[in-house]
């Protein structure tokens, strides 16, 4: 467990890394999760829970333009998903990393917007479930140390500096694996699904001399009146 945990960790860096180069970027999240939960019994019956759990997500990411309009971009994120019942809360806590697709489909001056999609692949950190009167139960050994979601985000970006803005987003996450393992706890299956609301500061390494791809860019973009 804790050799693949490392093993995941240094190539999801890794991968942050190759894409942050000159004319790429980085950045910093911080933000909210609300998720609810699905338990399908081996009897056939489905469990939902009753309300939305809330939690942390913050993280790092980077991005690599593949054009002017698509961009990769990876990320590492401390990812808190869970949900409500009548009596009781459960949550988990993952190490996500996840991998994007974002196209950004109007490019303004002061702000351009995106459309994302992609998948996340999660380890599992701990998991609780907390009654109504504060009895608290570890929950570890009976999830998937594992998960795997896909994911749709819609996010929007104000820069404020020289290469350098703030990112507001959105990403629905939907587990596509159970969070439970069924060999534990009689047969059932679980899934997550929820929100990803968060805050970004994209920073970009400095660089020197604009390539010729960045100076077409901007000089279609003077034509237009957009600089």
């Amino acid at each position: 467990m804790k050799s693949k945990f490392l093993i995941w960790t240094l190539l999801s860096m890794a991968t942050i890394g190759f894409s942050v180069q000159q004319d790429n970027s980085y950045g910093f999240v911080g933000g909210m999760s609300a998720f609810n939960y699905s338990i399908k019994h081996s009897s056939g019956l489905v469990d939902e829970s009753e309300s939305t759990g809330l939690g942390l997500y913050v993280g790092v990411f980077g991005e690599r333009y593949l054009s002017s309009s698509w961009v990769f971009s990876p990320g590492i994120y401390l990812s808190q998903k869970g949900g409500k019942t009548a009596s009781s809360t459960g949550h988990a806590s993952y190490l996500e990393t996840s991998a994007l697709l974002r196209y950004y489909f109007f490019d303004k001056p002061r702000w351009r917007s995106y459309l994302g999609f992609g998948g996340a692949f999660g380890v599992l950190l701990s998991a609780e479930d907390m009654t109504n009167s504060g009895l608290a139960t570890d929950q570890f050994s009976s999830f998937n140390k594992n998960e795997l979601s896909a994911q749709l985000g819609l996010g929007f970006e104000f820069p404020f500096a020289d290469e350098t803005g703030m990112q507001v987003g959105l990403t629905y996450s939907r587990g596509l694996t159970s969070y439970l393992d069924p060999t534990k706890v009689s047969g059932d299956k679980g899934t997550w699904n929820g929100f990803y609301a968060f805050v970004a500061l994209r920073l970009k390494p400095e660089k020197g001399e604009s390539s010729a791809q960045d100076r077409a860019y901007d000089y279609l973009r003077s034509k237009k009146g957009e600089l």
